[in-house]
């Protein structure tokens, strides 16, 4: 064993965080293995792998020293993950002097996108101070995230292959960490809460590295261990004095204080409530020398101007001695509180990054819910294992009002941020949210700025995103026209050119059916007309696509691309100039692994000319239809490589949420020229596409088929996905496999979205959710929504619009049947007081049940529902995992059945039918319909009629029942356009 004073580190480099001061005997423990015969004999004192499937130790051949280590050292600590197990690798216990106490280390990995390892820093065994993890989530690349108090997860950034140093800076007397990730001059977070904060500041604590190793999982080092102390200093108070801004938002007011000393922002009120108390917005810059970060609190303000509708404060600060920082407040016609922070640098060059950093009233914090969904509900992201509360989008329980804070413009550029989600740009910290609201590349010629929106409302979550909608950005990239055949897609069938994609294509025909050939396989990036696939044997591959519309007309086909090319593409041997370089000159990986061999991928550079051109020239060429193209009907995008803003250290500059778009919009723009019906189907809600997946693993649809786990979780995925979606937009929930039937053709027919299936027998289920295509949601129409509740209800309700038609959507998360009370809001649904509606009642059958129904849905009641002048309280039959539908129409008709496909749900606005209703006399309504018909022929039943006549004449009515009612069935011939008048009680 060493002594640890002999030790060194041949290539550490150890920057202090600011305003710190290193003792001359601060180091506290040390390790680089390079003396250790083995694992057992480091100074690491407890080293263990136990065998998850025997219980045995393994540890010998998991976890070893060996050859080589980081750089000219000789040994590394290798986690080698022979066997899946359980393993803890411990330091003795250490006591910081000085309260508080920096931990390094350096990690290497082959690639990004393992399970690599979790790190903790422990005050006793199980008892974490931190825990820092590199892991994945839905098969995601390979995250930093930090754990919080609550079990969310703060994601901090990408990691990166090869050998890469951490370090954290724990201050234990603020109870906070700072941490260092391959740049030791700027942290990648400042001011992380320590999961305890009763620790005292010469706690004994020790490090670990802790958790589950699969077998055949990438190999991970470690290497120069070393645990210091450091000395924090108190910042110096600046002196303060505010300012006030204020205005009119129809009748709210607004206020808002900002120092006169700093510039910084230091309270927000609407109508005299508190939301905002405090902000200390934090800059890096990062050079090729080196970097530094400062906190606003250290700006000086040199000049103000200004009144209270605009607030302009010129501010330099100390540790940036060439910087001049403008910031600008002012309040929006919406009453959005609006602070552009923007630099101009006299000789300093090197990436700048602005994060917003604000704490929000501590009593308003404690009386809303985070992005207005009860905490009982779940407080984490199933898709991040971030946690709600990360993101600052906050409402009062009784709706009377929200905050939302978000990035509003990059550069003076209007962005799309994701307002309604959790999103990695975010954290969480002591002092409060830390926001990432923008990098770029900062020189005396080229200025930067970011601004950020403080967004305050009345209403519920449903209000806001209404308010959100109409944001103009939103409105440019979705707010488009869209071939016809997107809004009558029955099914996707994902994978091309198997029997069982043919089979459901032909069954609906000719409703329009998506595939998308995947087999090829080729390298990422091949994906010229010409590029060679290599695992593929087909005879002709620019004519697959002519073969599958062969043997279905009404397949629509495409192939697979994302945004990023492999090691055994045509890119990267002849073009690597279109990657993404770091700091050292590398290509910055993507994470993932292409499908050929899995070699690694990098993600394409759109910002430089050449390869934007090459890869939109790409893609054209083998939609075209023209040879040598493909002749293929949209356009497939996944999502690696997608949506990236790394620091490209060759072309210096940052790809920004605005360049995304407009290069999604140069693509669709390039692809309509030759073919105006092509259509932008994403994996994903991607700017300017027109159609995208849910990618949803089976793990969901077990919670949602009522096996163990939170389905509050997952609904508010759909819930707020829908929320986004813009009127005209297709989603598809993934995937239609046995296991997950009923609850995904659940949701995808509650919400309207498209099925993905290649299951016949599914056929009743895809139909039902065309008809529900284009449902708009109510947040207001049921009093109690589900996402309000304090704890997980029984039932998941939620009422929506579609043409002329009230539907309230009922999906029960509790063993076998029952039935319900709901209760529902006329008013808010547009239900008019003292009128007669047609009310009916369907229950979802299994399509998981043997054998399959023949059916969709079971009509189990029909009856008249007079509007009261108050709330309607409805008795609605549930079933586990299964949708109840209550609809409640004007429209005093069923369609049963358009041309030769029997409908699901009868919905008549789904088939071009107007419905005009008229009392003739008291007991008697004259209901006057008109409609237009694509289809041959059609059936449509009415309830009570006494009468039917038609025009044209060459229509047939006659006397029906159904479920116990009586009426008239009439069946129109042909395709046409027809009027009726209906007698009736």
């Amino acid at each position: 064993m060493k002594q640890i004073l002999q030790l060194t580190f041949c290539n550490l480099l150890l920057v202090l965080p600011m305003g710190s001061a290193l003792a001359a005997d601060d180091v506290l423990l040390q390790e680089n293995f390079d003396a250790a015969e083995s694992s057992r004999k480091t100074l690491f004192g407890e080293i263990q792998h136990i065998d998850m499937n025997t219980g045995a130790d393994v540890t010998d051949v998991n976890i070893i020293t060996a050859n080589p280590g980081r750089g000219e050292s000789g040994n590394a600590l290798h986690w080698t993950r022979k066997t899946s197990g359980l393993y803890r690798v411990s330091t003795p216990t250490c006591v910081s002097p000085t309260g508080a106490f920096s931990v390094s280390f350096w990690v290497h990995s082959q690639n990004e996108n393992a399970y690599h390892w979790e790190f903790q820093i422990e005050v006793g065994k199980g008892k974490p101070l931190l825990t820092l993890q590199n892991s994945q989530k839905m098969n995601n690349p390979g995250n930093l995230g930090w754990l919080t108090a609550d079990g969310g997860r703060v994601t901090l950034r990408p990691v990166a292959k090869k050998w890469r140093q951490v370090r954290l800076d724990v201050d234990l007397r603020a109870k906070t960490c700072n941490v260092y990730y391959d740049d030791m001059d700027v942290p990648v977070a400042v001011g992380l809460q320590l999961l305890s904060q009763r620790v005292e500041a010469h706690t004994p604590f020790h490090a670990v590295f802790t958790g589950i190793s699969s077998a055949g999982e990438v190999a991970v080092e470690l290497d120069d261990f070393l645990v210091r102390s450091w000395t924090p200093s108190a910042p110096e108070p600046a002196p303060e004095g505010d300012l006030a801004l204020s205005a009119q938002a129809g009748k709210a007011e607004l206020t808002a204080t900002v120092s006169s000393a700093t510039g910084r922002l230091t309270g927000l009120k609407r109508d005299g409530i508190n939301l905002v108390s405090d902000s200390n917005d934090l800059y890096t810059l990062q050079t090729t020398g080196g970097g530094a970060w400062h906190r606003e609190s250290n700006d000086r303000v040199v000049q103000a101007s200004g009144d209270p509708s605009k607030r302009v404060f010129r501010c330099t600060n100390p540790g940036f001695p060439g910087l001049t920082i403008l910031k600008t407040y002012s309040f929006d016609a919406n009453g959005n509180l609006l602070k552009r922070v923007g630099f101009s640098s006299a000789s300093e060059e090197g990436f700048l990054t602005y994060r917003a950093r604000f704490t929000m009233d501590e009593e308003f914090v404690r009386n809303s819910n985070p992005s207005g969904f009860s905490p009982g509900l779940g407080n984490s992201d199933p898709r991040t294992g971030q946690s709600l509360d990360a993101t600052p989008y906050r409402i009062t329980p009784d709706q009377s009002l929200g905050i939302n804070v978000s990035r509003n413009r990059v550069n003076d550029v209007a962005v799309l941020s994701n307002h309604l989600g959790v999103t990695d740009s975010v954290q969480r910290t002591a002092e409060g949210w830390d926001l990432r609201i923008f990098s770029d590349y900062l020189s005396p010629a080229k200025p930067v700025s970011g601004e950020v929106a403080y967004r305050t409302f009345c209403g519920d979550l449903v209000a806001f995103a209404v308010l959100a909608a109409q944001n103009p950005i939103q409105r440019e990239i979705f707010d488009e026209s869209r071939p016809e055949w997107t809004q009558a897609l029955v099914c996707d069938a994902m994978y091309a050119a198997t029997p069982e994609a043919h089979e459901i294509a032909k069954a609906l025909a000719p409703l329009p059916v998506t595939s998308t050939i995947w087999f090829l396989a080729p390298p990422w990036g091949n994906w010229w007309a010409t590029s060679d696939p290599p695992k593929s044997s087909h005879h002709n591959i620019s004519a697959i696509a002519d073969e599958i519309r062969s043997m279905a007309s009404n397949a629509r086909v495409s192939a697979y691309t994302n945004m990023t090319f492999d090691e055994l593409s045509d890119v990267y041997s002849k073009h690597r100039s279109f990657g993404v370089t770091d700091k050292n000159g590398d290509l910055i990986g993507s994470g993932w692994l292409s499908d050929t061999l899995g070699a690694p991928s990098y993600p394409l550079q759109i910002m430089n000319p050449e390869a934007r051109s090459y890869w939109i020239a790409m893609h054209a060429d083998r939609m075209a239809w023209k040879p040598p193209g493909w002749k293929l009907d949209f356009f497939y995008m996944d999502g690696p490589g997608w949506g990236g803003e790394e620091h490209d250290w060759a072309l210096k500059d940052v790809t920004q949420a605005s360049d995304w778009a407009n290069y999604a919009g140069d693509l669709k723009k390039t692809l309509k020229a030759s073919n105006p019906n092509v259509v932008f189907f994403a994996n994903g809600m991607l700017p300017h596409s027109d159609i995208g997946y849910i990618e949803a693993p089976d793990s969901w649809w077990e919670t949602l088929n009522g096996q163990q786990g939170n389905w509050p979780e997952l609904s508010r995925i759909f819930l707020t996905w829908k929320l986004c979606e813009d009127p005209g937009y297709t989603t598809i929930l993934l995937f239609d496999r046995g296991k997950n039937q009923p609850s995904i053709s659940t949701y995808t027919i509650a919400y309207g979205w498209c099925g993905q299936s290649q299951t016949v027998a599914h056929k009743p289920w895809l139909l039902a959710a065309l008809e529900y295509r284009g449902l708009r949601l109510v947040g207001e129409g049921l009093p109690r929504p589900w996402w309000r509740e304090s704890t997980p209800p029984e039932t998941e309700a939620a009422a929506f619009r579609k043409g002329n038609n009230v539907l309230v959507q009922a999906i029960r998360h509790a063993p076998g049947s029952a039935e319900i009370a709901l209760q529902i809001d006329p008013e808010k649904l547009g239900l008019e007081p003292g009128r007669t509606y047609l009310m009916r009642e369907l229950q979802m059958n299994s399509p998981a049940a043997d054998p399959i129904p023949a059916k969709a849905f079971s009509q189990t009641k029909i009856s008249k529902l007079t509007i009261p002048s108050g709330p309607i309280d409805l008795k609605v039959g549930t079933t586990k995992a299964l949708l109840t539908s209550v609809l409640i129409s004007e429209a005093w008709c069923i369609v049963e059945r358009i041309g030769n496909h029997p409908c699901e749900t009868g919905i008549p606005e789904n088939y071009g039918i107007s419905v005009k209703v008229e009392n003739r006399e008291a007991g008697l309504h004259q209901i006057q319909i008109n409609g237009t018909w694509a289809a041959a022929g059609a059936t449509i039943f009415f309830p009570w009629a006494k009468s039917v006549t038609t025009n044209p004449e060459s229509a047939t009515s006659s006397p029906a029942s159904v479920d116990g009612v009586t009426g008239i069935r009439l069946v129109l011939p042909s395709a046409g356009t027809f009027s009726a008048t209906v007698l009736m009680d």
